[in-house]
């Protein structure tokens, strides 16, 4: 990987991470609100970060299981080396001669 895609996989690591820690705090703080009736803006707020907190922790779940799940099959041998690192000259025994 080179130095822009880690950076944006750090950036959008670190979104993700904020956007659960701010929907997580925002419904710690503000769960016993004096509600004012049916049209009441915190109420929607609130359900809105829940629903985002369920939607994030299905995406890193998932994620976690992914991960795992391809440690495991690279510890065991399962997965082999990409075809570039396979099959170069040297591997292939070819004489490298013009």
């Amino acid at each position: 990987m080179n130095n822009k895609t880690r950076l944006l996989t750090a950036l959008t690591a670190a979104a993700l991470v904020l956007a659960l820690l701010g929907s997580a705090c925002f419904i710690v703080h503000n769960a016993d609100h004096d509600c004012t009736g049916e049209d009441c803006f915190t109420c929607r707020v609130l359900a809105l970060c829940a629903a985002a907190l369920r939607g994030l922790t299905v995406i890193v779940c998932m994620t976690a299981v992914a991960l795992s799940m391809n440690a495991a099959a690279a510890r065991d041998g399962r997965i082999s080396a990409p075809a570039a690192e396979r099959c170069t000259p040297v591997t292939l025994r070819v004489k490298l001669s013009n």
